[in-house]
């Protein structure tokens, strides 16, 4: 197997599983709140990392505790709204919201940052915004 196919097998194992959580988080959600799911996601995903990485702790400085906690909690904050979301529409609109991320971060970009994106930046945003037409059946 060359590494270019690892590579795209990988890319496509993992759009799976990224498309396969909405419906786990909907159905999930339903039986315990969402704070709740959140929190055991977030500590079972801790428990793995340290497991993976305990090595790596002992050169962890303050700052970088601070940065990463600050980086958690805004996924967190986006996770709980995505989440909370969940409840009141279906997986397909929650996946479908969500990836409007891939045509809003380069528009966002060029707003606060004031920078051209890259010529393969809007391309991105066009291929995207095409998909998630599609997607959503030119309703």
């Amino acid at each position: 197997m060359t590494r270019q196919l690892k590579a795209d097998l990988a890319i496509l194992g993992i759009t799976v599983v990224w498309g396969s959580s909405f419906i786990i988080m909907k159905n999930i959600t339903e039986d315990i709140p969402p704070y709740a799911y959140l929190a055991l996601r977030f500590l079972v995903a801790a428990i793995i990392l340290i497991a993976v990485f305990h090595r790596q702790l002992k050169s962890i400085n303050l700052r970088s505790i601070w940065s990463g906690s600050l980086v958690g909690l805004t996924l967190y904050a986006g996770m709980m709204l995505q989440v909370t979301g969940l409840k009141t529409t279906s997986a397909s609109n929650s996946a479908f919201i969500t990836g409007l991320n891939v045509i809003m971060v380069p528009i966002i970009s060029v707003l606060l940052l004031k920078k051209k994106p890259p010529i393969n930046a809007l391309f991105g945003v066009v291929l995207a915004s095409l998909g998630l037409f599609v997607l959503k059946g030119f309703s």
